[in-house]
Formats: C-alpha cells, structure tokens, sequence
C-alpha cells in the first residue's frame, strides 16, 4: 500500500486506479477465504494451512499465464509443494507449508526483482 501511495503521488492518477484495484483484489480474496473456511469447515490444521498457499498458487498461475512464464513456474512449483506436503508429510505439513510457502515468497521476490 506504501509503494502505491508513493506511485500516485509521483505519477499521479494512473497509480492511483491500481493500488485501488489491488487493494480490492487482497479484500476479495481474504473474503474468499473466510467464505471457504465457513462452507467446507475445516477439521484440521493442515486444512486452515493449505488453503492460503494453494490459492496464493493460483494466484501466481492466474498471472503467468498473462505475465510469463516465471510467474506460471512459481504458482504450479507452489501447487505440487502444497499437495506433496499434505498427502505425504502429514505429521510435519505445517513446518513444510512454513519452509515451502515463505521459500516461495521469498523466491518470488527475487527472481522478479531480476525480471
């Protein structure tokens, strides 16, 4: 939100419809969410774990498929990591989804700085 609001003030409105429209996009999807957990009822742990890295993984497909191929790697990388982690390691998933879900993150951050 600060990086946006520095935008706007430096390239005036342009920068202030897309940190509104990013804004909105972190609102829906929290919404998303809530609404997810409320209907299915999740059970366990791992469940309230998987769900924000599997729809982070979207997130980041969703956006390779219109920004690169970098960001569609990254949201299908994400994708099997989850679900190996919760079919395989199911007694250590929330330390995988740790050392997976913030490996991505910091991943991502890297490789699109360089882009």
């Amino acid at each position: 939100m600060l990086i946006a609001r520095r935008q706007r003030m430096a390239a005036g409105s342009t920068a202030t419809a897309a940190g509104w429209k990013i804004g909105a996009a972190v609102l829906l999807m929290a919404g998303f969410l809530v609404a997810t957990y409320y209907v299915l009822a999740p059970t366990a742990s791992k469940q309230y774990a998987a769900m924000p890295a599997l729809m982070m993984a979207l997130l980041y497909s969703l956006v390779g498929l219109l920004a690169g191929a970098r960001w569609l790697t990254l949201g299908l990388a994400l994708f099997a990591l989850t679900l190996g982690g919760y079919a395989l390691l199911p007694s250590h998933f929330l330390m995988w989804m740790a050392l997976a879900g913030g490996g991505a993150l910091l991943l991502t951050g890297a490789w699109m700085r360089r882009a």
